[in-house]
């Protein structure tokens, strides 16, 4: 089940990788990670440039939100030391500068916070197409000749299993003890003229 979905991911990367424009991508998540497996121009790569780019994003988002608090807090300075001299309007500007400059400080710590969280190093591991498709074609190929090499035994009259000859109406191998088929069991012999025993 889980090679079968393997084929078809791969199937679907091949595809997008080659007939697309835009690349086909498939997101995961490793290790608390964003991830993503790409097919493009004939190859394959993982890489974590979705964590990357998140994390770029946020750290712009908090970058906006203390400039746009320092704005605040710059608009709201008074010019002079004196602050007896000032209308109520200016000492209520005051007040709410003393506030903006503590949002502004808040800010500013979560922004130092999180850049030093934020330290995800860009990471990517590609491999040709062809070598993927080749290895996860390997376990079809052998499947594919152990059947094919059974049928052939069966059609003389040997064991699938060993090649025993179990033409002689045998219920089961003496060789092996597998099961024999009926077709393998014919005793008139006549679909196995002109046919010698494979090894």
């Amino acid at each position: 089940m889980v090679f079968a979905c393997l084929c078809g991911v791969v199937a679907l990367l091949l595809l997008g990788g080659f007939t697309f424009r835009r690349p086909a991508s498939i997101p995961f998540t490793y290790r608390g990670g964003q991830w993503e497996l790409v097919a493009v121009g004939g190859r394959v790569r993982v890489d974590n440039w979705p964590e990357v780019d998140f994390e770029r994003r946020d750290i712009q988002r908090l970058e906006k939100i203390a400039a746009g608090r320092q704005r605040v807090y710059l608009g709201t300075m008074l010019d002079g030391p004196n602050l007896e001299s000032r209308s109520p309007v200016e000492l209520s500007t005051a007040a709410r500068g003393v506030e903006a400059g503590r949002e502004y400080a808040l800010a500013k710590a979560e922004l130092a916070r999180w850049q030093g969280v934020y330290t995800t190093k860009p990471v990517a591991y590609g491999v040709h197409l062809g070598i993927v498709v080749g290895l996860l074609l390997v376990l079809p190929v052998v499947r594919l000749w152990g059947w094919w090499r059974g049928r052939v035994r069966e059609r003389r009259g040997l064991c699938r299993a060993c090649g025993y000859d179990v033409r002689a109406n045998f219920d089961r191998c003496p060789e092996c003890g597998r099961k024999v088929s009926a077709r393998t069991r014919r005793a008139d012999g006549a679909d196995f003229v002109g046919l010698s025993p494979m090894r």
